[in-house]
């Protein structure tokens, strides 16, 4: 069953090989337009990520009724060819880094690389997901 799972809306980036990275990954199209707009992308691409971990999340059974809900810190490096590995750094439950693995198995690769001056870089940035305390309420 798919839930509502929240992203902190700012993501630490930074990048470990080389400290002038002009310009941040693109995530896919609609992040294009924001390319010359580090500052823009960055806000995009967290908005993009988000969207994409929603839809493919699953929240996990056996936690549904976890009142503090939970949290994992996910490392993201991506790649030259765009295409990106995941670590999970520290979570508040082997369940919740499952079900935030499997939904990052789910994503497509990014669609540019970080640029400094012309050439492609490696990126990382960490990513806090939280994972809301489960209700069975309907919302209002």
């Amino acid at each position: 069953m798919k839930k509502f799972l929240s992203l902190v809306a700012f993501a630490l980036f930074f990048t470990t090989l080389n400290a002038q990275v002009t310009y941040p990954p693109v995530y896919n199209k609609s992040c294009l337009r924001y390319v010359n707009d580090p500052s823009k992308l960055h806000n995009c691409n967290n908005k993009q990520i988000y969207k994409d971990l929603t839809k493919n999340i699953v929240y996990p059974e056996g936690l549904v009724n976890s009142i503090n809900g939970g949290r994992v810190l996910v490392k993201i490096l991506v790649n030259v060819d765009g295409t990106f590995e995941i670590e999970i750094l520290k979570t508040t439950h082997h369940d919740y880094s499952l079900a935030v693995w499997n939904a990052f198995q789910k994503m497509k690769p990014w669609l540019l690389a970080a640029t400094s001056g012309d050439r492609k870089v490696p990126f990382v940035f960490i990513l806090p997901v939280n994972f809301p305390a489960y209700s069975m309420k309907p919302s209002k």
